[in-house]
């Protein structure tokens, strides 16, 4: 995936949710609302309800966060002392609705929530939630990359609602979109029988769900609220062995520039593992100050010369996320490396450009050479792929038959 916020990392593109949570722990933690010594009983994911509602709680050691099941919008808690069990609800400004809490007894956290000082109290009734074991490293953390985070996450990613499109046919098979937080997250879901597909959707659904923590995890404003945050999806390639698709996200999550992406992904059918295109070509050592190289980013690994004058001299096709045109691009400031994915038609080499303009990072060129004509650049893995892939175009499945094309709601998995 291509970060496009500033300046170009240099570095294979990491997942969006992660992005996000990179750039989003320097701005959460440094609130000065956040600078408290919690007492370390405290320190956990609670979950229960303020008199009838449900609502999930988190502790680290800067300080408390909580959201509504119904509504889960992380709300700031904060106290004037670190020691005092009377914590503020914040929403950037103090307000005034706020908690007092006992001490907490084994798994039970108790206490009493008041909207304001005039108003009844609410009892809060909550329950330790048991966390995975960190990572060597990880310090317990609401927000960011920790066991906290995901205990504190999980239970407000399964409450969504996704939303499974009509049928569509590509390369003869049907599939769907589907969808969530009102449209803003997106992945696919395959139609069909066998465990390839079923692998294939578990990781699926598995990439909507991380959408989805990401989406929710944009919030890093003073007051919270959540950020501009969307995604698309775009089928590539599919056949009996291989899917490939690409995504296209846009965010603001606060900060000096909103962040774009692009990233093509390929997964085998069979191991329902991604696979890395690079490993399918023979590669050469990067030599310095040879524009025409075309390199991986992550590692000192690029094509073979005649390979890339080749893709350089292709006619590229441009997916037009928006209104842009071919000629308003440098494509040879290629800064980032370039991505590769399957298609109908070959393989396509995508560049990671860097960001003069917005325009830039909206607009994705894909440089396709045929199957055919790779195979002298190919390893052994290469060309068996390759030759299983040509096999299958030679016997194209048969027609499907599309089920009913209307819309259904369902819950994401536990």
């Amino acid at each position: 995936m291509k970060s496009q916020a500033g300046t170009a990392p240099t570095n294979r593109p990491r997942p969006l949710h992660l992005l996000i949570s990179l750039g989003l722990s320097f701005l959460l933690h440094s609130s000065p609302a956040q600078s408290q010594n919690v007492p370390a009983e405290l320190i956990g994911v609670w979950q229960g309800t303020i008199g009838k509602r449900q609502i999930v709680a988190c502790w680290d050691q800067t300080g408390g966060h909580y959201y509504p099941l119904r509504k889960p919008l992380r709300i700031s808690l904060s106290a004037p002392d670190g020691e005092n069990p009377h914590w503020i609800e914040n929403l950037g400004i103090e307000t005034s609705s706020t908690w007092q809490l006992d001490k907490p007894t084994g798994k039970r956290l108790t206490g009493t929530w008041r909207q304001s000082e005039a108003a009844p109290p609410s009892p809060i009734r909550l329950s330790r939630v048991k966390l995975n074991q960190a990572r060597e490293g990880q310090t317990p953390d609401c927000l960011f990359d920790s066991p906290l985070q995901t205990a504190f996450n999980a239970p407000r990613i399964a409450a969504q609602k996704i939303t499974t499109g009509q049928a569509k046919v590509f390369m003869g098979r049907t599939y769907r979109v589907i969808q969530a937080m009102q449209g803003n997250v997106a992945s696919l879901e395959l139609e069909g029988e066998g465990e390839p597909i079923q692998r294939a959707n578990k990781r699926l659904r598995q990439l909507l769900q991380d959408s989805i923590a990401a989406y929710l995890a944009c919030d890093s404003f003073d007051p919270p609220r959540q950020g501009d945050w969307t995604d698309s999806v775009r089928l590539r390639f599919w056949d009996d062995d291989w899917l490939s698709w690409s995504s296209h996200g846009e965010w603001y999550c606060g900060g000096a520039h909103p962040s774009f992406n692009n990233e093509t992904r390929v997964l085998s059918l069979h191991t329902g593992k991604e696979a890395d295109l690079w490993s399918w070509f023979r590669v050469v050592k990067k030599s310095e100050g040879n524009p025409d190289q075309i390199c991986d980013s992550l590692e000192d690994r690029c094509l073979p010369k005649n390979l890339a004058r080749r893709i350089a001299k292709t006619k590229p096709e441009v997916d037009k996320i928006a209104p842009c045109k071919p000629e308003d691009f440098d494509f040879g400031m290629v800064d980032g490396g370039y991505d590769i994915g399957l298609t109908p038609k070959g393989i396509a080499f995508i560049p990671w450009l860097p960001e003069p303009a917005r325009i830039m990072r909206i607009c994705y060129a894909r440089y396709t050479i045929p199957f055919a004509d790779l195979q002298p650049y190919l390893t052994p893995v290469g060309k068996a792929a390759v030759a299983q892939i040509l096999r299958g175009a030679a016997e194209p499945p048969a027609p499907p038959s599309p089920p009913p094309a209307e819309a259904k709601n369902t819950a994401l998995p536990d």
